[in-house]
């Protein structure tokens, strides 16, 4: 039967050593190694084959919490052996035999158990070997996790690979501050320690939130607002006015435009038709330009008034109205042409004692129409010339009107 050792605490504990840390008896071996080595030498001494190193308690991770780098964790791993490797080599106290031929059974059965314990002692040594070798260089080493938020993914996904890691992306998130395919988050975070080939899942942005204003003319207010909220948009103020174009009720247009790109839930102001607002226009030819204005201007519209000479209209009637329409909108411009009554014309003056050509043409280019009166003798080598002309030089007379002239 094989002897193992047990009970290494309450040995270290019955020595006057107090185990209150978390490594417990990991602890000793840097601060009192040689309380270690003399619990292992009782042990072999009360007839222990076997005895177990006191590295039970060391973990990179509870060494880690105590403060010590992952350097000291593995220097006491490995003194932990060579500590429990020393005691087998201290000679055994000899208190219960005196016989020789005993002496010589217990001395050869010690070496056997001198031989088993190196044997495991090695072995716990490589094994802690083998361990550090896996956790720090083989396949079980962890890597420091390098900052990817802001990165693109391509670029993220390069310096994963470059520490052994892959990238895993979980999701897509709009943002406000983080560009369109940058990484928003990561996890684990930066900094933490991982084993290698392991993912890191992130969070990318899909850049801002905006969404598009849809055409929304010519549609009735119900179907425009169900439209904005597809478009995770909704209605702001509406306002109506009256249009010639669009009918009664539906969307004249919206501000912002259509085609405009806007942040979720923004408001859009519609303009909607009141329909057309076209009034009836009377036919003022003729009539007072004053009753004209009045009539026009209490309607609505936009009222131009040009005077112009004419024969046949009294002074301050309407002579036409421009345009023609009889119904025309609100606020339309209309034009109307008044009469100042006739054209008078002054009679130019040097008319006297020309002759009848001359005369004549004078009269004509100041807008008359010439009448005249020659004598019926000819007088030879003599030409008539004027002696009288009615309405007189000087005075005025209507454009057009006929003016006489007398030769002789």
């Amino acid at each position: 039967m094989i002897k193992l050792d047990g009970g290494l605490s309450t040995a270290l504990e019955n020595n006057g050593n107090k185990l209150t840390t978390s490594l417990w008896t990991g602890e000793l071996i840097r601060t009192n190694p040689a309380q270690i080595t003399k619990a292992h030498l009782d042990f072999i001494n009360a007839g222990a084959q076997i005895i177990i190193t006191s590295s039970y308690q060391l973990s990179y991770t509870g060494c880690s919490a105590r403060g010590w780098s992952e350097d000291e964790t593995d220097q006491a791993l490995i003194a932990s052996t060579k500590l429990a490797k020393k005691a087998v080599t201290v000679p055994v106290v000899q208190n219960k035999y005196s016989d020789t031929g005993e002496i010589r059974r217990q001395t050869s059965k010690r070496v056997k158990r001198n031989r088993i314990i190196a044997i495991f002692l090695a072995f716990a040594l490589l094994l802690g070997v083998g361990t550090t070798w896996y956790n720090f260089f083989g396949p079980g080493a962890k890597v420091s996790i390098p900052s990817i938020v802001g990165m693109k993914s391509s670029q993220a996904k390069n310096t994963l690979t470059q520490v052994k890691l892959k990238l895993e992306i979980t999701k897509e998130i709009f943002s406000e501050e983080i560009g369109k395919g940058r990484i928003i988050e990561m996890n684990p975070l930066a900094g933490e320690k991982i084993a290698a080939e392991e993912s890191i899942k992130v969070i990318i942005s899909k850049g801002p939130e905006r969404y598009l204003v849809p055409k929304l003319s010519g549609l009735s207010l119900p179907d425009a607002s169900a439209l904005l909220t597809k478009s995770k948009l909704v209605i702001g103020t509406t306002n109506y006015v009256f249009n010639e174009k669009i009918a009664k009720d539906l969307v004249i247009g919206s501000s912002p435009t259509s085609g405009e790109m806007l942040k979720k839930n923004t408001q859009v102001n519609l303009l909607i038709s009141k329909g057309s607002d076209l009034l009836d226009v009377g036919a003022y030819a003729g009539k007072s330009s004053d009753q004209a204005l009045t009539e026009l201007n209490e309607a609505g519209f936009n009222v131009i008034v040009k005077e112009k000479f004419n024969e046949t209209v009294k002074a301050g009637n309407v002579i036409s109205r421009e345009p023609q329409d009889l119904k025309m909108a609100r606020g339309a411009k209309i034009t109307l042409t008044v009469s100042k009554g006739p054209e008078f014309v002054l009679i130019p003056a040097g008319l006297l004692k020309t002759d009848q050509q001359s005369a004549t043409k004078k009269l004509e280019d100041a807008g008359f129409v010439v009448k005249a009166i020659v004598p019926t003798k000819k007088v030879a080598g003599k030409v008539p010339k004027v002696f009288r002309v009615t309405p007189a030089q000087g005075s005025k007379a209507k454009r057009g009107s006929t003016v006489l002239i007398e030769l002789k």
